[in-house]
């Protein structure tokens, strides 16, 4: 079953609705990202980021406004953005696609809200061969 547009919109319009939910869990559930979970890929969810790119600063400012040092970062950079975490053990990537980086972020993020739950386990990021222009450092 594919993606629809309606269900990316969703996932990417979480820095956007947040301010309505209590919470960033009830965000990601809202989102109904548990629906799509199992299907998306940075791949699909970059393809809609390059056709809708204004949610790229949305995201970018959620990653700023963020307080607390756990969980990933999103950050614009000469070469485009870079992805990294402060305290999980990955690590960082530039992306020169900021589309490509943001998706890669959203997924992390939003992958690590959704397995606050002991019980998940989280899908991203994967180690499989990457398809991207990416450095990591």
């Amino acid at each position: 079953m594919a993606i629809s547009d309606s269900q990316l919109e969703a996932l990417c319009r979480i820095p956007v609705q947040r301010a309505q939910w209590a919470s960033l869990y009830g965000s990601v559930r809202r989102s109904g990202y548990a629906a799509i979970r199992d299907r998306i890929t940075p791949a699909i969810l970059a393809e809609y980021i390059a056709a809708h790119a204004d949610f790229i600063p949305a995201w970018e400012s959620y990653s700023s406004d963020k307080r607390t040092d756990g969980g990933w970062y999103l950050q614009r950079t000469n070469e485009g953005c870079e992805v990294g975490s402060l305290t999980i053990p990955y690590p960082r990537e530039v992306f020169t696609d900021r589309a490509i980086g943001c998706a890669e972020f959203i997924l992390r993020e939003v992958e690590c809200i959704n397995c606050l739950w002991p019980w998940r386990r989280p899908r991203w990021p994967r180690h499989q061969s990457r398809q991207h222009s990416a450095s990591v450092t």
